[in-house]
Formats: structure tokens, C-alpha cells, sequence
């Protein structure tokens, strides 16, 4: 096989770039239980490394494979990432590690198939709730808040708006519960509370997200709540509001309280109380914005429910159902979070913010790409090596200018400079001179009138340095005027 061919077969192997992405665990110190966790460890990585991440190791995978086609010793290779490069990576890799230690307890949540967390049927998710107060963070860009009472008590007043008529009506003789579903790319909350409850009623029990059937359909985003004893109940995460339900169904977008309703134009805007309270015209300049903060884009109006629903998703990277150009059901491709399935210890280094290249070494004891626990029993400090930027013995070299900035036109900035820098110049002295007065040659040479006068302004010393200051100005600006004009600037 010509070796162009063997090259481009060889980094077609995930063993070559699972073998980098390993080396780099190594290098940052993650590890883990067995080789067979390290293996699934670095898979789940690839899995949910950006985008930027898996180009740059790809490249240096195909530039490995070519090594090894022509023959190179796998064991001592150096693989080299600039500062930018190994910048993105460790970014990834603190996500990774971070999510592997979610606070959330891996028995309590049960995944999709594909691993994902999402709205669709095969990225589905299931929660067990214990009651009282439970908290899932779903990933880094969403949590859900769970809350129920375990006396009869009036749980209203936790709602960002209420008013003393309405707390009134709803007593101590109502149980009340309420959950909250937090979305932190928009520093958006949406709340809600259930009123008139009877009994006792607890989130205890299951809680599974609700797989979208059709797109440009839904009306809210749901979850449902199993319970053996109260049965399977609907939980609206992100869902329209109408008048009777002010006090029960709300948002808050960076601390502003407001309610998401289809206005007059039949366009989707997030307005103020005002508006369910009066109904006055709302338009893309009144309404309430919902601001990306990680992106700095906004949006003002939506032209259907489910499009805000599916804007949330995106930025909170949650799959979802939409539609190709042909109008087939797909899945997005959103980035989504994926739980780690082994457990990962040790610790991984800060964000890389330095400015000095990387090279990772390929330890000694590697026999093959299949190797990972030579890596994985390596020295981190053995693998990485941080390559300073070129340093001068003597400093940073300075440039030979030969007089060029004494010249005209680059003499410039030194005359402004200069303007400054000799304001009141211990060297400069007042002016002083002297007259000659010389009338009436007689014939041995000398003068009929034959005297000086000595004209001296040393009195003038406070305002000389102004007076010379001027001029200079007027001669400096007068340069620079010249200038643009010879060079045609407007």
C-alpha cells in the first residue's frame, strides 16, 4: 500500500485519536479505576469535546499516523499544541471533569439510550424524587427545584408576585407546592405553584421529561411526575400564561418579573403584569427582552410558543425535535450533555490561560496505540512540558532606527514629545543680548557715536517657557498640517 494510502487508513483508526486524547488525560492527571474505566473514560470525552477541541486533536492525529506509516517509534513521540490550542483543550477537559462531579447522585438519574439528556425519544431522562426539597441540576445550564409541603402551609409567598388578596384566598387550609426551572444562558426562572391541593401531596416518585411528537406544535415543555398513590400528573417547565393564572405561573428574566403570552399580533413576547392587568398594545419595543448572555444575541418576539421553547433548549444545550428543509421530523444537533459512566478521580489543572506552548511526551513504556495504561500509570509531570517563548540573552532586541527618526516626516512624533518633555528645560536660560550702536565713522576708524546697549528679559522668566511653548506648537501643527496634505488626507 503507497504510503499516502496507509497514512490516511491508519488515522481513519479511533485508536490513534482515542490514543491522544488519552495521552492527554494523562498529562493532566485524571485517572481512574481500572483500564478498562480509562478507555471508557476518554470515549465519553470524545463524545462531548467541542468542536474546536476535535479538530485540532484530529490534525495531530493524522500528523502522528503519518509518523507511524513511515516508520517513527511510537514510544518518546512528541505531539505539540500551541498556548491557543492547549488553551481549548483543558477548557474541555475542566467541563468533563466537572460534570464527572455533579453533585447529582449518578443513581438518580437514568439517561437515554444515547446517554443524553433531552426531549426526544431517545434522549429522554428520569429523576427519582425524594420530597420536600429536591434540586437536579440537569447540566451545567439548567436546574430543576423541587418543593413541597410537609405541613399545610402557604408556599405562594415564595412566587416572585402575589398580592395580599390572593394569599389570603389561598390559606392554610390548601396544601401547595411549587418547582422552578432555571435557564441560566437567559438568567431566566420560570415558577410555578399548584394551588387548591387537598392532601398531602409530595414530589416523591419519578419524574421523566415528556418526548415531543410533532414540531411547531407544543405548547408547553413538560416533564411528568409518577406518584404510587396521587398517579402520573403533568409538570409544565416552560409554558404560556393567561390572566387566571398570574400568581400561579410567572417568569423572571434578570430579576424582572413577567409572564410569556401570545399579544395582539399574534407574535410571542414576554410582557409585564401591566399587560395581563390592562392589555395595552405590546410590540418589539415595549415588550420584555430575552437576552443570550453567553452569545450577547436577543430576541424581542417569537412566532410560535414552541420556538422560545426550542431557543431555551439550544442555548442550554438539550436535544429536541425539528425539521430538516424537506420537513422531516430530526433531532437537533445540539451539544448535549452526556454523563460520565465511569468514575473519574484525581485533579485536573486550572484553565490553561499561559502563554507557552505545549508538548506532550509519549512515555517510554508505551508499546502501541492500544496502550493506555502505560499513560495512565505514567507521571503527568513526565508527559507534559511546558515550551517557553523565545527569550533574548539580553532582552528584547532593540531596532537600529540610523537616524530615521530625526528625519522629516518620522521626526514628528519626537517634536511632540519633545514640546513636553523640555517645557521648563533646566538648561534654558532667558534671552540676553547685546545692541551695537555705531554712527558717524571718522577717518581713524572709530565712531562718532560708539556705544551698546545690553538688552537683557531675565524678568521674563515665569512666561518665556509659555511664550516658546506656543510657538513650537504652532510650528509643530503647522508640520503636521503640511503632512496630511502632501500625503492626501482628508
Amino acid at each position: 500500500m503507497p504510503v499516502t494510502e496507509k497514512v490516511n487508513a491508519v488515522a481513519a483508526e479511533m485508536a490513534v485519536v482515542y490514543f491522544v486524547y488519552a495521552t492527554i488525560f494523562g498529562s493532566c492527571a485524571v485517572s481512574f479505576a481500572t483500564d478498562d474505566n480509562f478507555r471508557q473514560g476518554v470515549k465519553n470525552f470524545v463524545g462531548q469535546a467541542s468542536e474546536v477541541t476535535k479538530n485540532i486533536v484530529n490534525a495531530k492525529a493524522v500528523e502522528m499516523a503519518n509518523n507511524i506509516a513511515t516508520g517513527m517509534q511510537l514510544a518518546g513521540y512528541k505531539i505539540s499544541f500551541s498556548a491557543e490550542e492547549w488553551k481549548f483543550i483543558t477548557e474541555d477537559v475542566n467541563k468533563y471533569v466537572s460534570n464527572a462531579y455533579n453533585s447529582l447522585d449518578s443513581s438518580a438519574v437514568t439517561v437515554g439510550k444515547d446517554g443524553t439528556l433531552g426531549w426526544t425519544k431517545n434522549s429522554q431522562f428520569t429523576v427519582a424524587l425524594a420530597g420536600g426539597i429536591s434540586q437536579i441540576a440537569l447540566n451545567d445550564y439548567t436546574i430543576l427545584t423541587f418543593r413541597s409541603a410537609d405541613l399545610k402551609q402557604n408556599i405562594f409567598g415564595l412566587m416572585p408576585y402575589t398580592n395580599n388578596d390572593f394569599l389570603n384566598s389561598q390559606n392554610t387550609t390548601n396544601y401547595s407546592s411549587s418547582y422552578t426551572f432555571s435557564a441560566t444562558p437567559f438568567s431566566l426562572i420560570f415558577y410555578t405553584a399548584q394551588e387548591n391541593v387537598s392532601r398531602k401531596f409530595k414530589y416523591n416518585g419519578l419524574l421523566t421529561s415528556y418526548p415531543e411528537t410533532t414540531y411547531k406544535s407544543m405548547n408547553d415543555l413538560r416533564c411528568t411526575h409518577s406518584n404510587a398513590e396521587f398517579g402520573s400528573t403533568a409538570v409544565s417547565l416552560l409554558s404560556q400564561c393567561i390572566p387566571t393564572e398570574k400568581y400561579t405561573k410567572m417568569y423572571t428574566i434578570n430579576g424582572q418579573v413577567c409572564y410569556f403570552v401570545r399579544c395582539a399580533d399574534s407574535k410571542y413576547r414576554f410582557v409585564t403584569l401591566d399587560y395581563l392587568n390592562n392589555s395595552p398594545a405590546v410590540t418589539d419595543d415595549n415588550c420584555v427582552p430575552l437576552i443570550n448572555h453567553y452569545t450577547n444575541k436577543t430576541y424581542y418576539s417569537f412566532d410560535t410558543a414552541c420556538e422560545m421553547y426550542y431557543t431555551i433548549l439550544d442555548a442550554c444545550k438539550m436535544r429536541h425535535l425539528t425539521k430538516d428543509t424537506n420537513g422531516n421530523t430530526i433531532e437537533s444537533d445540539a451539544d448535549v450533555y452526556k454523563a460520565p459512566a465511569v468514575p473519574v478521580s484525581g485533579s485536573v489543572p486550572d484553565v490553561y490561560t499561559g502563554t507557552d506552548d505545549v508538548t506532550l511526551t509519549i512515555p517510554d513504556s508505551v508499546t502501541s496505540v492500544d496502550d493506555y495504561e502505560a499513560i495512565a500509570e505514567a507521571n503527568p509531570s513526565d508527559i507534559i512540558e511546558y515550551e517557553k517563548a523565545i527569550e533574548y540573552p539580553d532582552g528584547v532586541p532593540k531596532i537600529d532606527s540610523s537616524g530615521l527618526f530625526d528625519k522629516f516626516p518620522f521626526c514628528l512624533p519626537k517634536d511632540v514629545y519633545n514640546l513636553f518633555a523640555n517645557f521648563y528645560s533646566t538648561d534654558s536660560k532667558a534671552p540676553k543680548f547685546t545692541i551695537p550702536i555705531k554712527i558717524g565713522q571718522q577717518n581713524d576708524g572709530s565712531y562718532f557715536v560708539d556705544y551698546d546697549i545690553e538688552v537683557d528679559l531675565s524678568f521674563l522668566d515665569s512666561v518665556v517657557p509659555i511664550f516658546r511653548f506656543g510657538v513650537s506648537v504652532s510650528f509643530v501643527l503647522a508640520l503636521i498640517l503640511i503632512t496630511r496634505k502632501m500625503i492626501g488626507a482628508q
